[in-house]
């Protein structure tokens, strides 16, 4: 009984060893140079009539980014106005130093601490990594065993890129843990599993989640 009990608490134990050390980074580390594009452009999507502040990324991941964000409600400058992007600006010069130039003022000249914000939004991407955890531990016990898999998560909550990845706001990690659920899922439908009678219609949602999470997911 011991034994049985461990097995099932030494996957719950890997996992919280990755969120906290993600969360220890993501309390500790200061804001990258492209965070603050994602984190602006989530909240301005949400906040605004305009969807096209940046282009570059499909909108999921940054709704997601966005819920934090919506229950702290930090204000939105006025001064300089949210950035417009032009239908005539060519796409591969989207979005603009105009972005990041009001995201400096969102994020260090609000009543908000900017501390506060980053963090909040940052945890988002962690609770996704540890759905890629979870799922890359099912998928490789579902391949190899039960000790595949315990080696398979150890080397997940250990690795630095992976913790580093699954710490800031940006959409990398978002678009491999919904890639990895459609691939998963879709295994699990050609093989017929039994019992699942949604599960096609699980692998059509999640595919749609991929493909709204990242665009490089179509190749």
């Amino acid at each position: 009984r011991v034994r049985a009990r461990a097995k099932t608490l030494l996957p719950l134990v890997l996992l919280l060893c990755y969120g906290a050390q993600a969360l220890w980074h993501a309390d500790d580390k200061s804001i990258t140079y492209d965070e603050g594009g994602h984190l602006t452009s989530s909240y301005l999507i949400v906040k605004t009539d305009h969807k096209d502040y940046d282009i570059g990324h499909p909108p999921l991941v940054r709704l997601l980014y966005a819920l934090p964000l919506l229950v702290l409600n930090p204000q939105l400058p006025t001064q300089p106005a949210p950035p417009r992007i032009g239908m005539d600006v060519p796409l591969l010069k989207r979005p603009g130093s105009a972005l990041y130039y009001y995201a400096t003022h969102l994020i260090y000249t609000n009543t908000l601490s900017p501390d506060r914000m980053v963090f909040w939004t940052r945890s988002v991407n962690v609770a996704i990594g540890l759905l890629l955890g979870l799922l890359l531990f099912m998928w490789s016990r579902r391949l190899y065993g039960l000790k595949a898999a315990y080696l398979t998560l150890f080397l997940f909550a250990f690795c630095p890129n992976l913790i580093a990845h699954g710490s800031v706001v940006t959409t990398d990690l978002g678009g491999v843990a919904f890639a990895l659920l459609f691939l998963y899922l879709l295994v699990l439908t050609i093989k017929g599993t039994q019992g699942h009678v949604i599960l096609p219609w699980c692998c059509g949602a999640a595919l749609g989640a991929a493909l709204l999470s990242k665009f490089t997911n179509v190749i």
